[in-house]
């Protein structure tokens, strides 16, 4: 019961302190060097990946931008195999997948980003 009190305590203290300090958010799309995806979506065997994206630019600067991956998961054997062909009946989840991207990317990071130009953040 000591053990668990105590990690309650340095959790809420760490809470605390991160508030105080205003600490950066960790940004978890690159974790151990690896570029982790920003979002995913499943519909049956169809799967939909958000990747968010860095170019170099001139003078240095970095230019963000979007792109998506869409794939149909399948077993063969023992192994899961991955494919970007698809069949008739896969069409209505693709696309089900395309709309929820569209709406995630459009929808809620354009008005995000319009929120944070208009505060000034």
């Amino acid at each position: 019961m000591l053990i668990i009190y105590k990690i309650f305590v340095r959790i809420i203290y760490f809470r605390k302190t991160r508030e105080t300090l205003k600490m950066p958010e960790i940004d978890l799309s690159e974790i151990k060097g690896k570029h982790l995806p920003e979002k995913k979506f499943r519909s049956g065997s169809i799967y939909l990946t958000i990747w968010n994206n860095r170019k170099r630019v001139k003078d240095d600067k970095v230019s963000y931008f979007y792109t998506i991956t869409l794939e149909r998961r399948y077993k063969k054997g023992k192994e899961w195999k991955s494919s970007n062909t698809y069949r008739v009946n896969d069409l209505p989840r693709a696309v089900l997948l395309l709309n929820k991207a569209y709406e995630y990317l459009v929808i809620q990071k354009s008005g995000k980003e319009i929120v944070e130009e208009i505060s000034g953040n």
